[in-house]
């Protein structure tokens, strides 16, 4: 086993500090969600405006579409005429519905991307609010421009270095005095079909801060769905571990059997306790010294943005529910 496999990854890489504000201007301030106002009510009302704003535009651009049919056909009928003045008049309606559908397509292309960019925000800003809306938050931002690369996942070593990464919503604070970061993560690894080009690694919300442990190597914590069709987001950079400690659905991969000295018997059992449970998919933490990185695999109704299907709260709720969980357990370490 080489000597890097045992570095944190911030020995391993150029020396930084534990969860670094980004140095872009995108840092915008997360408010808190106010607790007089219902947040379903809230994202349905701004949803609905959306896809009102939507049905208008299909409906113009079908209107638009049917004017500019006619012409065409208006056009081949006087086209087909003998005279020069029919086709004349043929070749005037072709053209005056090609430069029609120009200005049509230039005036409108853009409108309906701006009002769904500018939903996305909206949303984005009212969920957060209310994510974040435990007072022991503190300080919380979101950046806008901050990506997650493939180098930062695959330092961790819980997944493999993956063929795309994508992220979004990265946000910075501080839970109960520890700073951290959580963002909403995708991992894909190559197919293996033209069919299915792509795989998924890991989707959900990927959450880091730093530990004041000391040991070398690292520790990967696994807690799956009990049933076997339902497992999904498995670490796969574990060949250089042992399961330690396999317990049911509680899987355990280290360097060796120490983890409850090195942890603690009560952060264990504090660990077992998480129900893998709609929206949760999968629970994953991998551990180094100074450096903890969890992924919380979800389901689609934590980790889209709803359009077309009504938005539900619970999804959000359990989400909450489940970082304030993760940050209490692992901002002690």
């Amino acid at each position: 086993m080489e000597d890097k496999d045992l570095k944190s990854p911030s020995e391993n890489i150029s020396p930084k500090e534990e969860n670094p504000a980004p140095v872009n201007d995108g840092l915008i301030a997360i408010e808190p969600f106010d607790s007089d106002k219902d947040l379903e009510t809230t994202v349905e009302t701004q949803r609905a405006a959306l896809m009102a704003s939507y049905k208008k535009s299909r409906l113009i651009s079908r209107i638009f579409t049917g004017g500019a049919l006619a012409l065409i056909i208006g056009a081949i009928i006087f086209i087909t005429f003998n005279g020069m003045v029919f086709k004349i008049v043929g070749y005037a309606m072709a053209g005056l519905a090609l430069v029609a559908m120009l200005v049509f397509y230039f005036k409108t292309r853009n409108i309906f991307p701006t009002v769904s960019k500018q939903y996305i925000r909206e949303f984005t800003k009212v969920n957060n609010g209310f994510i974040f809306q435990d007072p022991r938050f503190k300080e919380m931002k979101v950046d806008a421009e901050r990506k997650i690369d493939k180098a930062e996942v695959s330092i961790d070593r819980a997944y493999k270095e993956g063929a795309e990464v994508g992220s979004r919503n990265y946000t910075v604070g501080i839970f109960d005095g520890k700073p951290f970061t959580v963002a909403e993560l995708a991992v894909y690894y190559q197919g293996d079909s033209k069919k299915n080009p792509r795989k998924i690694g890991f989707i959900g919300k990927y959450v880091t801060l730093g530990n004041s442990l000391k040991f070398r190597g690292r520790y990967i914590f696994n807690i799956k769905a009990k049933e076997a069709d339902k497992i999904v987001d498995q670490p796969n950079d574990t060949e250089d571990l042992q399961l330690v400690l396999q317990d049911d659905n509680f899987e355990v991969y280290g360097p060796n059997k120490e983890y409850k000295e090195i942890f603690g018997t009560e952060f264990v059992k504090k660990l077992k306790e998480i129900k893998i449970e709609d929206p949760l998919l999968n629970f994953c933490a991998v551990v180094w010294e100074g450096h903890s990185a969890i992924y919380l695999s979800y389901d689609d109704s934590v980790t889209t943005i709803p359009f077309e299907h009504p938005f539900k709260k619970e999804p959000s709720e359990k989400y909450r529910s489940d970082l304030i969980k993760v940050l209490e357990l692992f901002g002690k370490l």
